[in-house]
């Protein structure tokens, strides 16, 4: 919690929170309900998860898979954490990890917010939370009636959780693969929900998975619209999700593989169009030997060797990617004619505008 005898108006929210949260004049154990009134629950959303931060970004991300249709018992927020809800979503004052985010915005400590939200919660017993700040501070707490095996375990930077488990090999696998893995914080937290999924995992089976990474956006972003092209908020740096899946765990690894393949098209071409003509041509070559079915790598080529005077070398990766692309002449000559961005821009391919004499020996007319 946040230190210092000055009333200002974070203490404020703290007090407004806790008020909505106990009621005028309440306590928390006031607002509990008698032994023996507590309703069981009614699903058992049984889950397991690892939380993770990332001192040299400041990223915050979760991986999480279960056995329902679409496993989604997770709330964050870039600069602040990710808090995930698990077990039973039944019962009395009822819980959301949205208020877990709140309190650690307010300023408070993992352990000081979980200790808030189970103190209000009278079905706490079946709860499972867990929870990661974006100062690397992390805490969970396993109610004594979440279903065996249900436990968590906390590492540097990490926490795992999970009910209804084959074991504790599975919180542990997640955080001794977490703190021995290299790389971004997508690659530690896929790596280690991985190897849960082949310790153990779910008892009863597999469904779903996601893959969550909260990263605050740069400077050209903040201040305006935080809101993706795709209606997302632009804080989710990786927001991956597989649902009614035979295998979800191992297809968000090679949905995550294929983000970071992906990736290097548009890494290409900022060093190309920095100047890194050597650079971007050898990445987009990286692309075409990781991916040699996808027809965009071939086009990426073929456009920077055009752009560098070497037509004949354009031309030969263009035939790669035309044996690639149905109706390949049809979508080239249309593309002709796309303005690159809402500004006006020309896109790429209006260069060929002035240049009949490639398209005639491009397309054989």
């Amino acid at each position: 919690m946040r230190k210092g005898n000055a009333f200002t108006s974070v203490d404020f929210k703290i007090l407004l929170f806790t008020g909505l949260m106990l009621g005028p004049g309440a306590t928390a154990s006031a607002q509990m309900c008698p032994v023996g009134q507590i309703p069981p629950p009614d699903e058992e959303i049984t889950t397991y998860s690892v939380l993770g931060y990332d001192p040299e970004t400041g990223d915050v991300g979760i991986a999480i898979a279960s056995r329902v249709f679409n496993v989604r018992s997770f709330y964050g927020k870039a600069g602040v954490g990710v808090v995930t809800l698990q077990h039973s979503f039944s019962g009395e004052n009822l819980l959301t990890a949205v208020e877990g985010v709140e309190l650690l915005e307010m300023g408070f400590e993992p352990a000081e917010a979980i200790r808030m939200l189970m103190s209000k919660d009278a079905g706490r017993d079946w709860r499972q939370i867990g929870m990661v700040d974006a100062r690397g501070n992390v805490m969970a707490f396993t109610g004594p009636d979440c279903t065996y095996w249900a436990g968590d375990r906390q590492g540097t930077y990490t926490t795992a959780q999970g009910n209804m488990l084959t074991g504790k090999e599975t919180v542990d696998a997640m955080v001794s693969t977490f703190e021995s893995t290299e790389g971004e914080l997508a690659d530690r937290l896929m790596a280690a929900l991985l190897k849960a999924d082949s310790v153990g995992g779910d008892a009863r089976g597999k469904q779903s998975a996601a893959l969550r990474v909260y990263r605050e956006p740069g400077p050209e972003v903040r201040g305006g619209d935080l809101q993706g092209l795709n209606g997302e908020p632009m804080d989710h740096h990786v927001d991956l999700r597989v649902m009614d899946h035979e295998e979800p765990v191992r297809e968000m690894a090679r949905l995550w593989q294929t983000r970071k393949d992906v990736q290097l098209l548009g890494i290409a071409r900022r060093a190309f169009n920095a100047g890194e003509v050597g650079r971007g041509m050898e990445i987009a070559k990286e692309f075409i030997r990781r991916r040699p079915e996808e027809a965009s790598g071939y086009e990426t080529l073929a456009l920077m060797f055009y752009q560098t005077g070497e037509k004949d070398q354009a031309i030969e990766w263009f035939r790669e990617a035309e044996a690639r692309i149905p109706r390949f002449e049809e979508l080239f000559r249309m593309r002709i004619n796309v303005i690159g961005d809402r500004a006006g821009s020309r896109g790429q391919y209006r260069i060929f505008e002035d240049d009949p004499e490639f398209l005639r020996r491009l397309f054989g007319r």
